[in-house]
């Protein structure tokens, strides 16, 4: 459609596409812009940001705010007005402007409130995430020395060697304080409810030593709940070194 660029007109808009914003169709001032070659609006007559574009002919507008101030901006843009009538329109204009303007930073804030809640979560899970697994790595090192220690002490035949393998395993010990290590309640769990040898058989000898150091450190803290701390594994616990 052709127009007058020295005029402007009433065009049906829509709504910004923004969560809690209504959607209704709106009504906003069009007019020619030189430096940008094209038609544009500002905000709807009833205050609201809405996106720039006009909707199809024969649109309706469903915003009663719009509704309700249509006639008075006819009357404006044919000419029309009164002076008073213009004076207090322009005057709703500002106030319907700043009150967008403070909506909009409003919005911008609360969106940057929680990035910044977003971006903290995610240090914190990361640093804890650092920390789990630098402690799972210490006590597969653990493990691996005192697995070293168990064999030295089954097999062995210098007797200087078994002590320095006991007294070895009486350090880790004193250090761990013999209590549960982050996963050992899981480990635990495999042993009384799934087929541990069947699983175990699937593990390089390395993984399945770690699962059953998890496991005697758990059935070795249920029996100090029990009054017996003696360390004693279950049965078939290392299938794998049975002759």
């Amino acid at each position: 459609m052709d127009r007058d660029r020295t005029r402007r007109y009433l065009v049906t808009v829509g709504p910004e596409l923004l969560p809690g914003e209504p959607q209704d169709a709106h009504l906003a001032v069009l007019s020619w812009n030189d430096r940008a070659e094209a038609w544009i609006h500002g905000q709807a007559i009833c205050g609201r940001s809405v996106p720039q574009g006009e909707l199809d002919a024969g649109a309706t507008v469903t915003c009663r705010d719009c509704l309700a101030r249509k006639a008075e901006y006819e009357r404006i843009l044919t000419g029309q007005a009164k002076p008073t009538t213009v004076d207090r329109l322009r005057a709703e204009l500002r106030t319907a402007t700043r009150h967008a303007h403070e909506a909009d930073a409003d919005r911008a804030d609360a969106q940057a409130a929680l990035l910044q809640a977003q971006a903290a979560t995610l240090r914190a899970q990361a640093s804890e995430n650092r920390v789990r697994a630098q402690s799972v790595n210490a006590h597969a090192q653990v493990d691996a020395v005192r697995r070293l220690c168990d064999l030295t002490i089954s097999a062995s035949v210098r007797a200087q060697a078994i002590d320095q393998a006991r007294d070895t395993l009486a350090a880790i010990d004193a250090i761990s304080d013999r209590r549960l290590w982050p996963g050992d309640d899981a480990w635990g769990t495999v042993w009384l409810h799934g087929n541990w040898r069947y699983l175990t058989s699937k593990m390089e000898t390395a993984a399945r030593e770690h699962a059953a150091d998890a496991v005697a450190r758990w059935n070795r803290e249920l029996r100090a709940q029990d009054g017996d701390p003696e360390p004693v594994e279950p049965e078939g616990l290392r299938w794998w070194r049975e002759p």
